[in-house]
């Protein structure tokens, strides 16, 4: 089942055009209220259980997860990712990064706080409504899923370490890189770009310096134009003020 022609039905479902049914703040929004059509149709990747989330350690499929969200994200900026050139726009492929697929980022790096609190069995719960909601962003924004063949030289170019890797000492050779990058971020007006940036960094020092915490921490994206108010919609149905994490 194809989710852009899906999701692009469902948007546009009878059933689904009573604003009444849907929550006030939803009714008047573009790109949540997408999100919220697609999450109650169910698409049939979302509504399975994947095996990483049920058989996995649920330590390792976080941070399976966390990396597999990064590559994601670095595949949105195309030839730009990891170059800190996402203060500008820029040709199909070489720009910043999305704006929805940062967001995967790092609301990923807060059901992970909330996730370390909870048993074994919350703790999978939170892969599996996380893993459902991601798909339902992806799906709800236009060109929201990056091709196979980007993901694959994406990965290409930031390629996963096999097996365990301790944390990063706090000096070494890709120390200034970081100082830099997150000078960089600092420097940013977009605040989602600290944002990535220190969920980045965090990672780096947990999971070990694989060169992806870098790129991910140096890809900035742009704020969407979205018009003069919430209820003018913007690219994708975004409004303003829509998306905040």
């Amino acid at each position: 089942t194809g989710g852009p022609d899906w999701a692009a039905a469902v948007k546009e479902d009878p059933r689904y055009a009573d604003e009444d049914a849907f929550h006030p703040e939803l009714a008047k929004a573009g790109l949540q209220r997408n999100v919220a059509k697609i999450l109650d149709a169910g698409h049939p990747l979302a509504r399975e259980v994947p095996s990483w989330a049920e058989r996995a350690p649920p330590a390792e499929a976080l941070r399976g997860l966390h990396e597999a969200i990064a590559l994601l994200y670095l595949s949105t900026a195309g030839d730009q990712a990891g170059t800190g050139a996402g203060r500008a726009p820029g040709e199909a492929g070489k720009g910043p990064g999305s704006f929805v697929a940062l967001h995967l980022v790092t609301s990923l790096w807060a059901a992970d706080q909330v996730a370390a609190l909870l048993p074994e069995g919350g703790q999978r719960l939170a892969l599996r409504s996380y893993w459902a909601t991601a798909l339902a962003h992806l799906f709800a924004v236009q060109g929201g899923v990056p091709s196979a063949a980007k993901l694959r030289e994406v990965e290409a170019r930031f390629p996963l370490e096999q097996g365990p890797s301790q944390a990063s000492p706090p000096e070494g050779p890709e120390a200034s890189g970081w100082a830099e990058a997150l000078q960089a971020a600092t420097e940013e007006e977009e605040e989602h770009n600290h944002k990535v940036a220190y969920v980045a960094s965090r990672l780096r020092g947990r999971y070990g310096a694989w060169p992806g915490w870098l790129a991910l921490a140096k890809t900035f994206t742009t704020t969407p134009s979205v018009g003069p108010g919430r209820s003018h919609p913007g690219p994708d149905g975004a409004q303003e003020g829509e998306a905040r994490a």
